[in-house]
């Protein structure tokens, strides 16, 4: 099967800058953008792509239609960000050429690159301007479908102020790509290695309890492993010994430490919609309860696996970002430039550090046994604190009656 070829465009460049507002210049953005678009279509998908530019280079308008149409695209994907006059202008937009009709191909492709950019952008707050039509030179001269979009206004405080971010941009170009891939019908990449996320529990749950308290954990992270082995199953198939492992690493096993406090319920450092520094506590979001920490964190992990019936809605992650659906399906992917945590072997540690030994644990017959015997020892050190506190208080009362009696009979003795 012949591999699709997309060509990414991104507008302006060189001295050309494009729009500019709010500290912003759009040829600057859009390059980011489109580069990063190209990274996750290669990263995902069984696609080529080619760029008008990769530098920022002047580049006219037929030479970039030439390009891809010397080169034989399947697809060109144009990425703009728009200005105007008026500071209150804003959202996002996309246009086809004017000569197409509403149910075209072209049409078809961009109404799936329209729908997952909104999916994605809504929740930030930005107006859908619409699916539109233009006369624009890249839409016309181009010999294949094309579709130009227009990512927000530039000129508009608000919207500014989102791609300014980087991890913003990342998210808002998986999207592109998200899109892209689903209107051209573009095959995940096959093969390749590593742990997966998804998947019935490997591990039971009693020897999830043993490797905690044998690596020193806290008696409440011990006790987390009876949610994850519960929740897992109806939390998109995660497998829960996964999750445990990844939890041991970003807790400490329970002791913390960081800038995540155990009373926020979070387990895997979730940071909330807006996110921030990591060492920001704003940044991180606060569950009432172990068991609603735990559900985000599979729910996290089912959205970047891809699992079946993701992104939910029932979900207490408010970061659920559609832009992270099937991000990886192995651990090792967790790591690296905008994924789970940016260092490229997070992902490796869990597998290498915490999964592996709790792979090969052994549950310890006596297990359940030593678990009563802890709390056996901690009601009887109840129990001798509250003897303590009857004797002294018997005292006590020994010594007021004892003064009483003093008292009295001073006053006889005084009549």
């Amino acid at each position: 099967m012949t591999v699709p070829l997309v060509c990414i465009d991104p507008g302006h460049g060189g001295l050309d800058p494009g729009a500019s507002g709010n500290g912003l210049v759009e040829k600057e953005v859009v390059l980011d953008l489109a580069l990063r678009i190209r990274d996750h279509l290669l990263a995902q998908y069984d696609v080529q792509v080619m760029m008008t530019r990769e530098t920022d280079i002047y580049v006219s308008l037929a030479d970039r239609c030439r390009l891809a149409n010397e080169a034989g695209a399947d697809y060109f994907h144009s990425v703009h960000c728009n200005a105007f006059d008026d500071p209150a202008a804003e959202g996002y937009e996309d246009y086809i050429h004017t000569s197409l009709s509403d149910t075209s191909r072209t049409a078809q492709i961009r109404d799936a690159v329209h729908a997952e950019i909104m999916g994605f952008l809504a929740p930030y707050g930005v107006q859908d301007r619409g699916k539109k039509k233009a006369d624009f030179y890249v839409l016309r001269r181009t010999v294949m479908s094309a579709v130009l979009t227009e990512n927000l206004f530039l000129t508009n405080a608000q919207d500014a102020a989102l791609p300014r971010q980087s991890e913003f941009r990342d998210q808002l170009a998986a999207a592109h790509a998200r899109g892209i891939a689903r209107a051209l019908g573009l095959q995940p990449k096959s093969g390749g290695t590593g742990t997966p996320i998804l998947g019935p529990a490997q591990v039971s749950t009693e020897q999830a309890r043993t490797w905690a308290r044998k690596r020193g954990a806290t008696a409440e992270f011990v006790g987390l492993a009876d949610l994850y082995w519960r929740l897992a199953p109806e939390r998109g198939g995660v497998r829960p010994e996964v999750a445990f492992s990844q939890a041991a690493k970003e807790t400490g096993f329970g002791h913390f430490g960081g800038t995540v406090k155990p009373g926020w319920h979070n387990p895997a450092g979730l940071k909330t919609f807006r996110g921030g520094a990591d060492d920001d506590p704003a940044a991180y979001q606060k569950f009432p309860s172990w068991e609603a920490g735990v559900t985000a964190h599979l729910d996290h992990l089912a959205l970047y696996a891809g699992a079946p019936g993701y992104p939910r809605k029932d979900t207490p992650d408010e970061r659920h970002l559609p832009s992270r659906f099937g991000v990886t399906r192995t651990v090792e992917g967790l790591g690296g430039r905008d994924r789970w945590a940016p260092t490229p072997d997070y992902g490796v540690s869990i597998v290498r550090d915490y999964l592996a030994s709790l792979m090969v644990t052994q549950a310890e017959p006596e297990d359940e046994v030593v678990r009563l015997r802890e709390q056996v020892e901690e009601l009887k050190a109840a129990l001798a604190r509250s003897e303590v506190a009857r004797m002294a208080a018997e005292e006590a009362a020994r010594l007021c009656r004892e003064r009483l009696r003093q008292i009295v009979d001073l006053a006889r003795e005084s009549v």
